[in-house]
């Protein structure tokens, strides 16, 4: 076992950093066969680095049903970049009918590959926003919204983005509530007939 990591420190620093999960992933591991799973899991992983190549400096990272796209810098190239992979991710996964939710952030976060360690203030935002909705899409967290604010590319129909009334999910027996969300339109719900989440 290894007492201790030599860490990059470098590597701390504001970045644009997305997450992923899919719903009820965790069902599907203990019910279905395993073919089954890792045709699904597959599916996703060829989807989320189909355009590595072409974004080479936007980095992946994945375990288990949670998938990371994480920048270089907080700048307005980087973002372009993934807020580029992050749409077509969503959307990719909406057309194969494989149900996705996530959010984009900005701010701290370490993203070191060589020791598989990635943690910060942008990743626990992401998660955060990410999973408090019920619903299927795409959200752009505060952080991200006051940098894209800062760069002079607000979340705004422009960029597809729209204030949306979003359910939070239901918290042991509170009745649902809602609270508005810049989510990405075309992301932000289950696609016609499509499921709600893996059944």
């Amino acid at each position: 076992m290894k007492d201790s990591f030599d860490i990059d420190w470098s590597k701390m620093r504001r970045r644009w950093v997305s997450y992923f999960d899919l719903p009820g992933f965790s069902r599907i591991v203990t019910e279905r066969r395993w073919s089954e799973i890792i045709d699904i899991y597959s599916r996703c992983l060829e989807v989320f680095t189909r355009r590595e190549n072409r974004f080479p400096k936007i980095e992946h990272a994945w375990f288990s049903d949670t998938f990371l796209l994480y920048a270089d810098d907080d700048s307005p190239p980087s973002f372009t970049d993934i807020e580029h992979v992050s749409r077509w991710f969503v959307n990719d996964l909406r057309r194969a009918n494989v149900p996705v939710r996530g959010a984009m952030s900005c701010a701290e976060f370490l993203g070191d590959k060589s020791n598989q360690i990635f943690l910060g203030k942008a990743l626990v935002e992401a998660h955060k926003y990410g999973e408090r909705y019920n619903w299927l899409g795409f959200v752009v967290c505060p952080s991200a919204q006051a940098r894209m604010n800062e760069i002079g590319l607000p979340p705004d129909e422009r960029l597809n983005y729209r204030k949306r009334d979003a359910e939070l999910k239901r918290i042991k027996e509170l009745a649902y509530e809602t609270e508005s969300a810049v989510a990405y339109l075309i992301g932000a719900s289950a696609p016609e007939g499509g499921p709600k989440s893996f059944h």
